[in-house]
């Protein structure tokens, strides 16, 4: 158990905790050691990793104690689809020092570790050919939202380098070079740099914590790029620019850009043209046009974003294409993930726009820019992966001065 454990192997509380079965040969002053790590928890808690109780895997090594240090050397961990060998050295106080090899957290992976203790702080330098950095990216997303008490509030440098990298939705980034320091358990810097699959670029840089965090995000390939961290599947193309600025309660706040993008198949907007906004026909059949949604082209979309602590809120939201436009606001999703939406859908958003255009009229019946003269008000609520789609039938004929009648609060 961990108290025994101690006494045989202090320090290293820091990555394993729980009942561990061993086997131990004792060579004079040197003990060979083989474990069973299945009740066990091991975890490497800077990354967000962890193998926890109940799932098999085994650990065997050399213990070579000398007083103040503990060394476990021919170090071999081992289980199904993950595993690492090398040398680890533990003190007193804690983990001192490792160097890992043929390093597997997910099957596929083959990265190299080395590790070094400074004082209180750890310094990590990793470098590989594959590694799949799905279960990374939650826990960063968890520390970006994280408040209250940060938990553990070791310092760790962190320098890394990829050939190619793993995300979800099967899309990968190659030639990735990160780097990061985490101070009072949370995220004080963190830039990367790559090339996604298209050959496009993107980075992200965040510095500073709490009020003083920024954020900036750019990509170069938007759809992939969302694709690769699981944000939405349903862009291609485009290029993507993010500015993000940290309010006095811990919000991030700032404009999003995406320029020249494509959206496919998605079933949102399929349900809002679909939905019939009086007793008589669907929005396709208000406007006597056929659309067909299956890839829209948009010229650009801009909006005003919060992200709260597990919340997401969008104004001043307008996407605009030569087929249809948007205009929008309210929150995207919650701490339940749910969301509620409202806005305009600008059927021709280029015809729309030419009344804009006009001084007087644009002003009477435009409603501004991006407040066309034909559109319908909407509300998208519910789970937000298949939110619920309501229209305003009376809105279908409003010129654009009066559709704010019928927006829905």
């Amino acid at each position: 158990d961990d108290s025994s454990r101690r006494t045989l192997a202090p320090g290293l509380e820091t990555i394993l905790t729980g009942v561990t079965d061993i086997i131990v040969d004792r060579e004079q002053e040197d003990m060979w050691v083989t474990a069973s790590l299945r009740e066990a928890t091991f975890s490497l808690p800077w990354i967000g990793w962890s193998k926890g109780r109940g799932i098999p895997a085994s650990v065997a090594f050399q213990l070579l104690d000398r007083g103040s240090q503990t060394t476990l050397d021919q170090f071999n961990f081992k289980g199904d689809g993950f595993g690492a060998t090398g040398r680890i050295d533990v003190g007193t106080d804690g983990l001192n020092a490792a160097r890992l090899r043929q390093v597997s957290l997910n099957p596929g992976d083959n990265f190299s570790v080395d590790l070094s203790r400074e004082g209180e702080r750890f310094d990590i330098d990793v470098d590989g050919s594959l590694i799949d950095l799905r279960a990374l990216m939650r826990h960063v997303r968890a520390q970006l939202q994280a408040t209250g008490d940060p938990g553990d509030d070791t310092p760790v440098n962190i320098e890394a380098r990829f050939r190619t990298v793993a995300g979800f939705n099967g899309e990968t980034m190659r030639n990735v070079s990160a780097s990061g320091r985490i101070r009072n358990g949370g995220i004080d810097s963190f830039s990367v740099t790559g090339v996604g699959a298209s050959g496009m670029p993107f980075s992200v840089v965040i510095n500073g914590q709490g009020a003083e965090r920024r954020m900036r995000v750019e990509a170069f390939d938007a759809g992939e790029f969302l694709r690769f961290l699981d944000l939405y599947g349903q862009i291609q193309g485009g290029a993507l620019g993010l500015d993000l600025t940290a309010a006095s309660n811990g919000d991030l706040r700032g404009p999003l850009e995406i320029r020249d993008f494509r959206i496919f198949n998605e079933p949102a907007l399929d349900r809002l043209v679909s939905t019939r906004p009086d007793e008589t026909g669907s929005l396709r059949d208000a406007i006597n046009r056929d659309l067909d949604l299956r890839e829209v082209p948009f010229d650009s979309g801009v909006a005003d974003l919060v992200f709260g602590s597990g919340s997401l809120d969008v104004s001043q939201a307008y996407i605009r294409g030569p087929l249809v436009g948007f205009a929008m606001q309210g929150r995207v999703f919650d701490r339940n993930n749910q969301t509620r939406i409202t806005g305009t859908f600008l059927p021709a958003y280029g015809l729309n726009s030419i009344f804009a255009e006009i001084p007087l009229l644009g002003l009477l019946l435009g409603n501004g820019r991006d407040r066309g003269l034909i559109g319908v008000t909407f509300l998208l609520e519910g789970d937000f992966d298949q939110p619920r789609v309501t229209v305003n039938p009376l809105s279908v004929i409003a010129p654009g001065i009066f559709r704010n009648i019928f927006q829905f609060r």
